[in-house]
């Protein structure tokens, strides 16, 4: 029988995805942009790799006993790009609205659900996937429609998307509340993972890198006190191994093209991988923050978003976006006008919005 540390209280996991999922050409007449997206429904874009921030659009905050715009309703849940198309999933318990925009600026409502848990959602491949409580829902049109897998899959919550490539194979995974599933079929059907016997934990970032699923905590047995063990797959996500303690607190893990970078909750302590099996301190980093959220540009720029997750607070606090040429030394971008926490960012290529005109 394996040991998973899993959720045994209801938490937002809208602060931690991994770096942007999907890796299609772009779409005739489009230009690069990255968007961000926040509580609130806040967006933002920047047109010139990341340098400036434009078109800050945001939800004004409630009057007393106006329950319109609840906690929850305002929280921010995924964001995701593929194909010339962005999606965003608002709110967390209900209702949850679902937005599609080619330009990351103007957004069309395309669902609304008033039922279940909404947590996390991706995109790649002509597909984006969310889960709704403990299943998943699906679009092939790029967000337009979207079709429940009520009867199609293992039930599973608190869950996040990892997807892979490698050679003409692609991977879906999905993992939370102590489960791991994979798609062999872009999405449509799920199977069970074999999962390790050592202790490990599924409370936390997950990356693909190198023909590799990695997965790192930001919990374990003690909390937020560790020990920090994730897990790692080698075959697509069939099967996991448990991976060694990282020795501090993990917050976000991206690939840099050659090894896993696992930054976490100490200022400018990042640790590097090649496999995701074992972690060594990286010693030569500047300005690096307990990071959850990255992308990167066709450029090779990251973008990474500080956030704690959590619920929507009062509009009007500093953004805080940091870019980098290497994902280990990082500048500041001041951004700073109202909104709430900007807590997801993705690269991807749309129609050019007027703000950048």
């Amino acid at each position: 029988m394996f040991k998973s540390l899993f959720f045994t209280a209801v938490i937002s996991w809208a602060a931690l995805p991994a770096i942007s999922l999907g890796d299609s050409p772009p779409p005739p007449g489009t230009v690069p942009l990255f968007v961000a997206f926040g509580h609130g429904d806040r967006t933002m874009v920047s047109c010139d790799d990341g340098k400036t921030w434009v078109a800050n659009q945001f939800v004004e905050d409630r009057e007393p006993g106006d329950d319109r715009y609840s906690e929850d309703q305002m929280r921010a849940m995924g964001l995701a790009y593929d194909n010339g198309v962005f999606v965003k999933w608002l709110g967390w318990n209900g209702p949850v609205k679902i937005s599609r925009s080619e330009n990351g600026v103007d957004w069309t409502v395309t669902a609304d659900r008033d039922q279940g848990w909404a947590w996390d959602g991706a995109g790649a491949n002509g597909v984006f996937l969310y889960s709704l409580g403990r299943e998943r829902t699906r679009s092939v049109d790029g967000g337009k429609t979207w079709t429940s897998q009520k009867n199609n899959g293992i039930r599973i919550g608190h869950t996040h998307f990892l997807y892979g490539e490698a050679g003409e194979e692609t991977r879906w995974i999905v993992y939370g509340d102590g489960k791991i599933v994979y798609s062999t079929d872009n999405g449509e059907t799920w199977e069970a993972a074999e999962l390790p016997e050592d202790e490990f934990s599924l409370r936390g970032s997950g990356a693909f890198g190198g023909g590799r699923f990695v997965i790192v905590p930001r919990f374990g047995e003690k909390g937020p006190r560790g020990p920090y063990i994730g897990a790692y797959s080698e075959d697509g996500g069939k099967t996991w191994q448990a991976s060694q303690e990282v020795p501090e607190r993990p917050r976000g893990i991206l690939w840099d093209g050659e090894r896993f970078l696992l930054f976490t909750s100490t200022d400018d302590v990042v640790y590097e991988s090649p496999d995701g099996k074992a972690w060594s301190r990286v010693e030569d980093v500047s300005n690096a923050k307990g990071f959850t959220a990255f992308a990167q540009s066709d450029q090779g720029t990251y973008i990474a978003l500080e956030s704690g997750g959590g619920k929507p607070k009062e509009a009007g606090g500093e953004s805080v976006i940091y870019r980098s040429d290497d994902g280990l030394h990082w500048e500041h971008v001041e951004v700073n006008v109202p909104g709430d926490q900007l807590t997801h960012v993705v690269f991807g290529y749309g129609q050019e919005p007027a703000a950048c005109q």
